[in-house]
């Protein structure tokens, strides 16, 4: 079992490909605190590996590219306050030393939770953050000669 807090920051700047100054525009760095906790786990003589995570990630300033309503143009802003959460999971079984077969899930609620700006709807969807992903495959190695 594992659990981790940690607080981080992608680092601000500003809009330098303009065409127009109004679009010249200045955001602050996001943030982000930021808690897992999970299990990494393996059975059957290590054939079976079973690994889970829960996140909860909290933003404050949240970077977006919007549009600059007074010239119709792409900025970067710094659209929100953004909560994001969800679980993970993968389970892989190697039956036999060149096969394995694996599963691998994730879920995102992600949800802006205070707007500061016209940027952004607090209905608005955010963006790059699907509600659930899966795989499933299978793996044959053979080696070359």
């Amino acid at each position: 079992m594992f659990a981790s807090f940690t607080k981080g920051f992608k680092s601000g700047g500003w809009n330098a490909r303009v065409t127009d100054p109004r679009d010249f525009v200045l955001f602050r760095p996001e943030s982000v605190t930021s808690i897992e906790v999970g299990l990494k786990s393996t059975w059957l003589d290590n054939s079976l590996r079973l690994n889970l995570t829960y996140f909860d990630a909290r933003y404050k300033d949240f970077i977006v590219t919007a549009i600059n309503p007074a010239t119709n143009s792409f900025i970067t802003v710094n659209a929100a306050k953004m909560h994001n959460r969800g679980v993970e999971g993968e389970l892989a079984w190697q039956p036999q030393e060149a096969v394995t077969f694996f599963a691998n899930f994730g879920t995102n609620d992600a949800k802006y939770t205070q707007s500061t700006t016209a940027a952004i709807s607090l209905s608005n969807k955010v963006k790059r953050t699907p509600k659930a992903t899966y795989s499933l495959g299978a793996e044959l190695r053979e080696p070359a000669g």
